[in-house]
C-alpha cells in the first residue's frame, strides 16, 4: 500500500510516464506513413519531461520550504489572540 504523503508523487509520475512512455509507442502504430511521426513523438517526450520536472520542483520545495514566513512579534501576538490561544506580551 501506498502512504498517503507519496500519493501524489505516484499519481503524477504515472500520469506523466503514460503521456511520456505509452503516447510516443501509441503514435508510432497510428502515424506509420506520417513524415511528422518523430516530431510528435519527441514533443510529448519532451511535454511529459518538463512539465513533470516543474511539477516535482514546485511540490519538493512545498515540502521542505528553505525559508518561512518571516512575521514580527506584534503580529504573532494578534494571531494568537485572535485564534483564542494564550496572548504573548511582544515586548
Amino acid at each position: 500500500m501506498v502512504d498517503r504523503k507519496a500519493l501524489p508523487l505516484v499519481i503524477m509520475t504515472g500520469f506523466w510516464g503514460v503521456v511520456g512512455i505509452i503516447l510516443p509507442i501509441i503514435v508510432h502504430f497510428l502515424m506509420r506513413g506520417s513524415p511528422n511521426k518523430g516530431i510528435v513523438q519527441l514533443m510529448l517526450m519532451m511535454t511529459a519531461a518538463c512539465c513533470y520536472l516543474f511539477w516535482l520542483c514546485a511540490f519538493l520545495f512545498q515540502l521542505n520550504p528553505l525559508i518561512g514566513p518571516q512575521l514580527d512579534s506584534g503580529l504573532i501576538a494578534f494571531i494568537q489572540a485572535e485564534w483564542e490561544n494564550n496572548p504573548v506580551n511582544p515586548n
